[in-house]
Parts: C-alpha cells; sequence; structure tokens
C-alpha cells in the first residue's frame, strides 16, 4: 500500500502516473486515427461521386482491395406513353466492364431495374462504360389507369450513380494497374464492341452418329458452353463443357462444340486410343491470324484419339505480331472424328515505339528481318534444291544462285521482294526453273537451227453453268504471261479472278492450252405492276324502283366509303347514307354497284332543322392536357390550344377529316372552357374523338354531321 504524505507530498509517482497516462491517451488517439482510416476506406472510399445522365456514356475506374461488391442505383426515368400520358419508370443500361487478366472481351451486364451489383475478387482492377439505352420501347399491364390492359411506351433513363463501393477505390481517371486492351483506350471507353456470334453444338456416339444439336448464341467474351443433354440412354464420355471465346472483330475461338456418349449399358470402355484397331491419323488446320482478320500463316497439326491440347507455336508469326490469344484449345478426337476442323490463335501488330528526341541526330530505327524460300526446280515441276535468305526491310532484288553443269535458266531470271517496316515479305517463296541442256551427236550447222514456235492458247468465256459465250485464241512466247478478261458485258458479272498466270517454257510448250473466264447474269428487277382502279356503278332511285341517276366511280386499291353526290329537290333520303367498298389489290372491288333510295317529301310535313341534335347531344370528358379546336373537321387553324384537362364538353356530331388520306374521325363539340383564370365559349367547333375520354361519352351513337358526314373519302 502507498502513502502519500499529505503535509509535504512526493510527487515523483504522481508525475509517473501522469507520464503514462499521456502516453496511454495518445496511443488511443492514434488507435481511433487508424479506426476511423480504416472505416473510411472500408466504406464507399473513393466513390468520389461516380454518376452518369442518361444522355451519355461514362467511363470510371475500380481497384477492389478484397472481395465485394460494387453497386449502382438509377433514379427513374419517364415513361411516355403512346397515348400521351406520362409515368415514371426505370429505365435501361449497357454496363460493360473489363477485369484484369481479361485479355480482350469485356463482361456485359444489363442494368434494368432500381440496382445492379457486380461482383468482384480481391486485388481485381475494373474499367466500366455505363450506356444508357435511350427511348427503350416496352410493353407492360396497365396498373397505373386502375383497370384490366397493357400500354406500349418509351422509357427514357435518368441518371445513375455509384451507391456502394466498399472496399475499393473508385475514380474518373485510370488507376495504375488497370488492364490493357487491345483496340480499347481510356480516351475512348464507347468503343467497346457488341458483336453477337452463333455457334453450333452437337451431341454424337463414339463412332459420329449425331443423337442431337442446337445452336448458341454469345456475346463477345469468354463463355462456358455445358453439355446440356442429360439423363436418357446415353452417358457423356467426352469433357462436359469447353471454353469459347468470342473476338471483338466478330471472330470465334471454334464455330462448333461436340459431346461425345455412349449408349447406356454399352460393355465399351471409354479409350483413351481405340484397341481393336490402328487409329486413323487426323489432322486439323491450325490458323495464325491477325484480329481484323488478315491470315498470317497456317500449318497441320496431327493428333492422338482421345483429348488434345494444342499451343501456339510462335515460329510461325515474325516477330513483329504480339500474341493476344486464347493461350491454348482443346481437341476431342474419337474414332478418328476431331471436335472441331480447325483452331485459331490471335495477334496484334506490335506498337512501334519510339524514343525520345534528343539534341544529335535520331538513329535510324532498327531494321526488321523476314526469311522467304528459293526453289530450284525442273520445268517439270521436280525439286532440284532450296535454300532460304533472310532480307531486312526494304526492297531486295533476288536472282538464282544454282550453278549446275548441264542446266540451263528458264523463265523469270530475277524476282523483286519487298519487306515492310513490320517484318512482312511481299511474298514468302521464289522459284526459279531450269531444263537440262540437249547436246546433240552432230550438232547442226547454225543454218540448220530450227526457231521454236510460240505456243497457242484457248481463253473460254463461259456461264457458270457451263454455257460458251465467247472465245478468243493468244499466241505466247516463252516467258511468263498474265491472261485478263477482255469480255465486256454490262449484263454479266465476273465470278473468279479476272486475271491468270500462263508460263510457256524455251520448247514452246504452255502449262496450260486453255483459260477460263466464268460469269453470272445479274438479275434483273420485276417491276410489280400497279392494277388499274376498280370501276363501280351508283344509282339514285325512289322507293318504288324509278331509277334517278346514275354515275360511275373509279376507286382504287384500299377501303373506300361512298355517300351520296345528289339530293333531289322535294325528295329526301332514305335507308343506307353510306356504303363501304373494298378494292383488292389485285383491282377487284367487292361489290360492282351499290344504291341509294329517295322519298319524295311531304309538303305539309314540318322540316327538321339539320343543325338541330338535341336529342342526341352527348357531355364528355377532356383526355389529354390540351385541345386544339378547328372550325372544319381536320381543316383550317386552330387559333388556341386550350389547356382544358378534365373539364367537359358537349358533342353533337361527328365526321371523317377532310383532309385527304387522313381517316381519324372529329366530333363538334360546343363548351365553356376555363383557361388562364378566363371563360372561352367554343359553338360547334371541331376535334379530334381521341382527345376526349372513351369512357365519359358512346362515340357510336353520336350521329354523322348533315354538312360533312357523306362526303366521299
Amino acid at each position: 500500500m502507498v502513502k502519500t504524505n499529505l503535509i509535504n507530498p512526493d510527487f515523483s509517482d504522481m508525475e509517473a502516473l501522469m507520464k503514462n497516462s499521456k502516453i496511454l491517451f495518445r496511443a488511443l488517439a492514434a488507435l481511433c486515427c487508424i479506426l476511423l482510416l480504416c472505416c473510411a476506406c472500408a466504406l464507399a472510399d473513393g466513390v468520389n461521386d461516380i454518376s452518369g445522365k442518361a444522355d451519355q456514356t461514362t467511363a470510371f475506374y475500380v481497384y477492389a482491395r478484397q472481395n465485394t461488391t460494387l453497386t449502382l442505383t438509377q433514379d427513374r426515368g419517364t415513361l411516355q406513353r403512346s397515348s400521351g400520358w406520362k409515368n415514371s419508370a426505370y429505365g435501361g443500361y449497357e454496363i460493360s466492364y473489363y477485369t484484369s487478366g481479361q485479355a480482350y472481351a469485356p463482361t456485359l451486364v444489363d442494368f434494368d431495374d432500381e440496382t445492379v451489383s457486380i461482383k468482384l475478387n480481391g486485388g481485381t482492377y475494373l474499367m466500366v462504360t455505363v450506356t444508357p439505352r435511350s427511348l427503350e420501347q416496352l410493353t407492360q399491364r396497365d396498373a397505373f389507369l386502375g383497370y384490366p390492359g397493357s400500354y406500349t411506351g418509351w422509357i427514357t433513363p435518368s441518371a445513375w450513380r455509384v451507391s456502394s463501393a466498399n472496399y475499393c477505390t473508385v475514380s474518373s481517371l485510370p488507376i495504375g494497374g488497370a488492364p490493357t486492351v487491345p483496340g480499347w483506350s481510356y480516351a475512348s471507353p464507347t468503343a467497346i464492341p457488341s458483336t453477337q456470334v452463333t455457334i453450333n453444338v452437337y451431341y454424337r456416339l463414339t463412332d459420329g452418329t449425331l443423337i442431337s444439336s442446337s445452336a448458341e448464341t454469345l456475346s463477345v467474351g469468354t463463355h462456358t458452353v455445358r453439355n446440356r443433354m442429360n439423363g436418357g440412354f446415353f452417358s457423356l464420355v467426352s469433357p462436359s463443357s469447353y471454353t469459347v471465346t468470342v473476338y471483338p472483330n466478330g471472330t470465334v475461338s471454334q464455330p462448333s462444340v461436340t459431346f461425345y456418349f455412349e449408349r447406356m449399358g454399352s460393355s465399351t470402355p471409354v479409350p483413351t486410343a481405340v484397341p481393336t484397331a490402328e487409329p486413323k491419323p487426323v489432322t486439323i488446320n491450325v490458323f495464325y491470324m491477325l484480329r481484323d482478320g488478315t491470315l498470317l500463316a497456317t500449318e497441320s497439326r496431327p493428333l492422338m484419339q482421345g483429348l488434345n491440347t494444342l499451343y501456339c507455336d510462335y515460329s510461325y508469326v515474325p516477330s513483329a505480331f504480339t500474341f493476344v490469344g486464347p493461350a491454348s484449345h482443346q481437341v476431342t478426337v474419337f474414332n478418328g472424328v476431331p471436335s472441331m476442323n480447325s483452331v485459331t490463335f490471335y495477334f496484334d501488330r506490335a506498337a512501334v515505339q519510339t524514343a525520345a528526341p534528343v539534341r544529335t541526330a535520331t538513329p535510324a530505327p532498327a531494321a526488321r528481318s523476314a526469311i522467304i524460300t528459293i526453289y530450284y526446280r525442273m520445268t517439270d515441276g521436280t525439286l532440284l534444291t532450296s535454300e532460304q535468305k533472310t532480307l531486312v526491310t526494304g526492297t531486295h532484288t533476288i536472282t538464282s544462285g544454282l550453278a549446275a553443269e548441264g542446266l540451263i535458266p528458264v523463265g523469270t531470271a530475277a524476282y523483286t521482294v519487298t519487306v515492310s517496316a513490320e517484318g512482312l515479305p511481299s511474298t514468302g517463296a521464289v522459284t526459279f526453273y531450269y531444263e537440262r541442256q540437249q547436246i546433240p551427236q552432230n550438232p547442226p550447222t547454225p543454218q540448220a537451227q530450227q526457231t521454236v514456235a510460240p505456243a497457242t492458247v484457248q481463253v473460254y468465256y463461259r456461264l457458270t453453268d457451263g454455257s460458251l459465250l465467247s472465245s478468243e485464241q493468244k499466241t505466247l512466247t516463252a516467258g511468263s504471261h498474265t491472261i485478263t478478261s477482255n469480255l465486256k458485258d454490262s449484263g454479266l458479272t465476273l465470278v473468279g479472278s479476272a486475271t491468270q498466270t500462263v508460263t510457256v517454257n524455251a520448247n514452246g510448250t504452255p502449262s496450260t492450252d486453255t483459260v477460263t473466264f466464268y460469269f453470272e447474269r445479274k438479275a434483273v428487277a420485276t417491276p410489280t405492276p400497279t392494277p388499274a382502279p376498280a370501276g363501280i356503278t351508283v344509282y339514285y332511285r325512289t322507293t318504288d324502283g324509278t331509277l334517278l341517276s346514275t354515275e360511275q366511280k373509279s376507286l382504287p386499291a384500299g377501303t373506300h366509303v361512298i355517300a351520296s353526290s345528289i339530293f333531289p329537290s322535294g325528295m329526301a333520303l332514305v335507308g343506307n347514307t353510306t356504303y363501304t367498298v373494298t378494292v383488292s389489290a389485285a383491282g377487284v372491288p367487292s361489290t360492282s354497284s351499290v344504291t341509294f333510295y329517295f322519298n319524295p317529301i311531304d309538303p305539309a310535313a314540318p322540316t327538321d332543322d339539320p343543325n338541330d341534335t338535341s336529342d342526341t347531344d352527348q357531355e364528355a370528358v377532356i383526355a389529354l392536357e390540351k385541345i386544339f379546336p378547328r372550325p372544319r373537321p381536320g381543316d383550317g387553324k386552330n387559333e388556341f390550344n386550350y389547356p382544358a384537362q378534365g373539364q367537359k364538353v358537349t358533342v353533337h356530331t361527328k365526321a371523317i377529316s377532310l383532309k385527304q388520306y387522313d381517316d381519324n374521325w372529329w366530333v363538334c363539340i360546343s363548351a365553356e372552357l376555363k383557361c388562364w383564370g378566363q371563360k372561352f365559349t367554343l359553338d360547334h367547333e371541331w376535334i379530334r374523338w381521341d382527345y376526349l375520354d372513351s369512357r365519359s361519352y358512346d362515340f357510336d351513337k353520336v350521329p354523322l354531321d348533315p354538312e360533312y358526314g357523306y362526303l366521299e373519302k
């Protein structure tokens, strides 16, 4: 127990205690700072208000320090219904992102709801672009109006933002370590392709018998194609999945995938090599290609029975190109049948690195070299020998290096070969031809030597079905000649090459006696005849059958409303007031005649006012935000646009629009509207019928207007 002298206290222990307390306080404060910093890093760190608008593509960059989820949230967009009503709904975005470790293929995500989440692995760098699908057309159940039905409208996406980025660093600028993608740069984030390709998936027995097949559509990226045929009477003996890569230029690592099966109950085990017989040799083509489709080289690879893994042989491709993938292909061979007939390895042109300028003269870049093969053959094709030459960038003249007794050169004595800056030669091989020197036992005198006659070659011009169009003869001397098609006909299209090469040796013998060029006839579009208008007769009679008048009408294809064009004095139209006649595309009318009937008017009977529609007037409610009245149905200029949604009007009559080729109905209305704090009186003016709420009145009971209702369309 420590005793303290209250009269003359000893402060040494208290000072030590206070000193230790200060150290402890500082340690606690530092720990709090570390915890706060960790929390700031762990929760939404680096988001930096990353967001985007609906009218632009936005790119941003992410680094995930541990396994986590990146979440994006969008606001509601605008739904514009075709009827004019508006509502809100979530729009659509396409999210494309590259992660470190992916050499060329992006991953695509649809963002059609309030949020979308992207799962990230720790240590992953991410490059993201968000692109709005503006004015996306949607059809949904009409819950907005409160009654069953459906509607079609256009959704314009609204703004979006990064709402959660725990354990991530998010930036609008590139982050160190972000992936490098060939053909894509931070400066052009909208250049990510949206190519899709379709591959065939086959299901076969090990003897090659086809069980079933299907097709799968794949977007740009790397996909796992899995076996989808399970159960039944078959057992899978090949791998259950294959990896297929779709490249941005539309090419695919393999155009088809095959899964092999055995019948259930078969006693034959799954062989790695067929034991019953020596397997037939199987080879497939290996292509080395640029991603823009340019072929660099090809080779053939032998395959063993069973599963084979093929790797890229870099010796086939000059050093001017950079390998981009895939790293390998897997090909399965069963009973001599490979799962694919060819594989492709892709390359990019290597970027040319330019040294930083210095005050001294910049040295010329190191020349790249290419290897070409030089063949020495007899004129019958027999190979004498060959050699290879290494050529640097530039233009070179290649001459024969063969000196053999008893042989004389024939044909081309020198070739020009150009090597590009990337190390690509204009040709990979050249050939020099020779023939044996004839030494006669009794050499003839110079006067007795004979001149070798030139060769004659027949040139044919044919259709692809073999029909002869024309022919000609060409006389060729010794050497190599290019034969060009001379047939000129605007109605024909050349099929294949426009030139062919013929070589004539020193003896006057051509490499071929005939040359044929093939053509196809150009397709001639046959105009579609326009049918003549249909003629119908319109009769005007009294109800007792007396003929008053006739007229002929000429109607084109379509539907027509026929109304009476005469109203005899002292007579009233009875029965049908209009007829509908349809003329088919072939010019055939639905009826050849129509008849209107009239009765004499009783002079003593009161005459009805045709404008008095009080017994058929109806009240209706304006449905649209504004109405645009006109003095005639669909004709004239409206004076005002009245914002009168929800107000009531009186509907008198209806009529078809007076404008040609406009089949819209118009209704005649009267109303006292309240707009802009004032009252406006409408007296028998016209608006479109669909401006009114169809549920508030019966359109079918609105009478035809006596002035406009019978006009023929």
